[in-house]
């Protein structure tokens, strides 16, 4: 960690300087996680930068059919990057690390 921590603090930094998003935000997560904790009134902490982005369809067009998890975020934190983007209409969202989130719903599709 010792060796990632400027690089880590710089990006934080410079996140901090871009406009502030709030709404709600989908990603989605390749990893096979085990869904049983996650349960509504949980606690999770994202330790890393994280994006995000407002459209589901483009959350789920970057899941490329596979399977995973869609986390669909209420966020009041996040720092937008759409202007900086090759395509803005992607529009792109970023939740700095250590960003904790509470389980509202778990829905099975």
């Amino acid at each position: 960690l010792d060796v990632w921590q400027p690089l880590i603090y710089y990006c934080t930094r410079a996140f901090e300087m871009l406009p502030r998003y709030q709404g709600i935000l989908y990603t989605v997560s390749q990893a096979s996680l085990e869904v049983d904790f996650l349960r509504p009134s949980t606690q999770v902490v994202w330790r890393a930068f994280t994006s995000l982005t407002p459209s589901l369809d483009v959350a789920l067009d970057a899941a490329d059919g596979g399977s995973g998890l869609v986390f669909r975020v209420h966020c009041r934190s996040g720092r937008d990057l759409s202007h900086l983007l090759d395509k803005p209409s992607e529009a792109e969202v970023v939740l700095m690390p250590n960003t904790v989130l509470w389980v509202r719903n778990v829905y099975e599709c």
